[in-house]
């Protein structure tokens, strides 16, 4: 880690936060951020014309009839955290289910397509698989006869863990169209990381998409233990003055113990205070308990206090009640009052809760007479329900927008100051500044313009990250990020003519099991998305993805070679009569789209996280798709708890 450097910073360029990268994970972001602290000042940067990253919605015109072309994801499976980002842009309205009867295919290299319905009586009778191995299969879940990922010392491929655990047919067959359609990858990437990560079976041992969440625990956790600690320090450094008989819990010593656990919760303090004073069993029972009823009573009268006034005043009790070992007899009267007093409150309290029984009691008397507020309390409680039903009835469901995935970025931005987007800007470098700043240099129209963050995150791959951190991450770390790989697509939308292709009915799209295929995956546009493009266009309408690991080179070819690609392949799997030719609207090139988990790239990952974790780092944020998990529903959870932790650890944004 470099040396801090000393700047000249105007005081209008310092921002709470700087976002790098204006995908889906930084809007979200920006828009947790200023739901809890409104005042915040953040700066968006973006490297493109536009934010979203990989969401491109793109609008086209077919015989003056417009459609919408999705260029990157088409469609996201809800979770609770991106149903509640929905619900809370009032964007439900806008929601459009997938169509539950629509019917997936596997395409088979020079035979057809196979349907895979999502049922266990279609699994059994699917016939690329013979039954004996689904027989094994469903022996081997059911009974756990297989080796658990997380139980191998080193890393694994999917290929190796199918052909050593199960069989070449759930691989060939289930498992590499489903890698081809998830990250365009192959057999040889990391078990562990596809199985954790796109499959979501199971927890690695490693990492965790949660990594957010896992910090609050840990922090939270750590901050006990420092805890307990200090607490053992003050109880073995008190027993030393044997001078001194008791324990006097406001000494400096316990003045440090509570500048050092001050953000505790007041009972859990109290509670840690009283373990180590009951401890000592050389106090005298002349002693003041400060936690009898009597002082169980003063705090749950006062608990909503802040700790340190709570504190003082139990001091000053606690000070009073010594002075009557004194004999003093004013103090002992104050103190008599003091008590007569704090009866007196118990006695008003518990008139008023005898009159709260009473009105309740009475109105639960007249209950039926009151058919206005119970109509009203029925209404709140039977609405409150429907929504908890419809929540539950949509998670877990495959859905996208009206108007395309975009509608959720155009509402997020509709949250943002303008002011502070910054639009075809790219992030050339960062580097940490003085009294505990971040300084980002940034680069637009040949010019470079320098701004300051307390807080920095960064939302890019891995081959930027490391160039943007040159000046402040050891080699080692970038070489890690540098040579983790990516798999490039490309996205080609396109349509025939009805008469001119044979689709099946209810067709929802294929995903490819031939290893040589230059197309991973088709959507059928038409039948997911029934208001992007009306049956009366009499146009069938595709959206193709090709390239992959296995055709790397594929996102070199110019548009004419690639429809010729996809015109032989298509022959292949559709019947296509009249020699059509497929009529092409869009081709959009993703290089480095997609993560590529390779041999060992949880622990090379892991190895980057720690790196960070280092103070020399802080207030700087490193997360994306290659860390917290690619699909849209993983980018929203993550960017929430991203807030979360960052509001839980420093003083600054609250």
């Amino acid at each position: 880690m470099s040396e801090y450097k000393k700047y000249n910073v105007p005081s209008h360029e310092i921002y709470d936060v700087i976002l790098i990268g204006g995908g889906l994970f930084n809007c979200c972001l920006y828009y947790y951020l200023k739901l809890r602290n409104s005042e915040l000042s953040i700066i968006i940067v973006e490297k493109e014309e536009n934010l979203g990253g990989y969401i491109k919605t793109y609008p086209y015109n077919i015989d003056d009839k417009r459609i919408l072309l999705e260029l990157g994801p088409n469609m996201f499976k809800l979770c609770n955290e991106s149903y509640n980002l929905i619900n809370e842009l009032n964007l439900l309205s806008s929601v459009r289910l997938l169509d539950d009867k629509l019917i997936r295919y596997i395409y088979k290299k020079h035979d057809k397509l196979y349907p895979l319905y999502l049922n266990i009586f279609s699994y059994l009778s699917f016939p690329l698989i013979n039954i004996s191995n689904k027989i094994k299969l469903l022996f081997k879940l059911i009974f756990k006869q297989y080796k658990h990922l997380n139980s191998y010392t080193n890393d694994i491929s999917v290929e190796n863990y199918m052909n050593d655990n199960f069989d070449s047919q759930h691989y060939n067959f289930l498992l590499l169209p489903f890698i081809y359609g998830s990250c365009a990858g192959n057999g040889k990437i990391s078990a562990v990381s596809f199985f954790s990560r796109n499959l979501k079976l199971f927890h690695n041992n490693v990492n965790s998409l949660y990594i957010w969440n896992e910090k609050i625990k840990s922090e939270e956790k750590n901050r006990n233990a420092k805890c307990v600690n200090n607490n053992t320090f003050i109880y073995q450094h008190m027993n030393k003055k044997k001078k001194k008989k008791n324990f006097n819990l406001f000494t400096p010593y316990y003045n440090f113990f509570y500048i050092s656990n001050k953000n505790m919760k007041m009972d859990v303090y109290l509670n840690v205070l009283y373990n180590y004073y009951s401890s000592n069993k050389k106090k005298e029972k002349k002693n003041i308990n400060l936690f009898t009823p009597y002082y169980n009573f003063f705090y749950i009268s006062n608990k909503n206090m802040k700790m340190d006034v709570y504190l003082n005043v139990l001091y000053n009790s606690y000070s009073s009640n010594k002075k009557r070992e004194k004999k003093n007899l004013f103090n002992y009267i104050c103190y008599r009052i003091h008590i007569l007093l704090l009866h007196m409150k118990q006695f008003s309290i518990n008139i008023f809760r005898h009159i709260s029984i009473f009105l309740k009691c009475t109105y639960q008397f007249f209950y039926p007479f009151l058919m206005l507020p119970d109509l009203a309390k029925w209404t709140t409680s039977h609405f409150d329900d429907d929504e908890k039903k419809k929540k539950k009835n949509w998670i877990g469901k495959t859905v996208t927008f009206k108007n395309g995935l975009y509608e959720l970025i155009d509402k997020l931005k509709s949250h943002m100051n303008k002011e502070f987007i910054y639009t075809n800007h790219e992030v050339d470098f960062i580097e940490k500044a003085y009294n505990n700043l971040w300084m980002c240099n940034i680069k637009h129209e040949n010019q470079n313009k320098t701004i300051y963050g307390k807080n920095i995150v960064l939302a890019v791959n891995s081959k930027i990250c490391s160039n943007i951190m040159r000046n402040i991450l050891p080699l080692n770390i970038k070489d890690i990020l540098l040579n983790f790989q990516y798999s490039s697509i490309i996205s080609i939308s396109l349509y025939f003519k009805k008469n001119d292709i044979n689709i099946p009915k209810n067709f929802f799209g294929f995903l490819s099991s031939d290893k040589c295929a230059h197309i991973l995956g088709c959507f059928h546009i038409n039948n997911m998305f029934k208001e992007r493009c009306h049956d009366d266009n009499n146009k069938v309408l595709l959206t193709l993805y090709m390239g992959g690991s296995n055709h790397p080179n594929d996102i070199t070819l110019d548009e004419y070679e690639i429809k010729e690609i996809i015109s032989n392949d298509l022959k292949n799997i559709f019947d296509i009569y009249n020699d059509a030719q497929p009529n092409i609207l869009k081709i959009h090139k993703w290089k480095d789209a997609i993560p590529f988990y390779s041999y060992n790239y949880e622990k090379l990952l892991k190895k980057v996280m720690e790196e960070l974790n280092k103070s020399s780092y802080k207030n700087l944020y490193l997360d994306s798709g290659w860390i917290t998990g690619t699909s849209i529903s993983d980018r929203i959870r993550s960017a929430q708890d991203l807030c979360e932790y960052i509001f839980s650890r420093t003083t600054l944004l609250s």
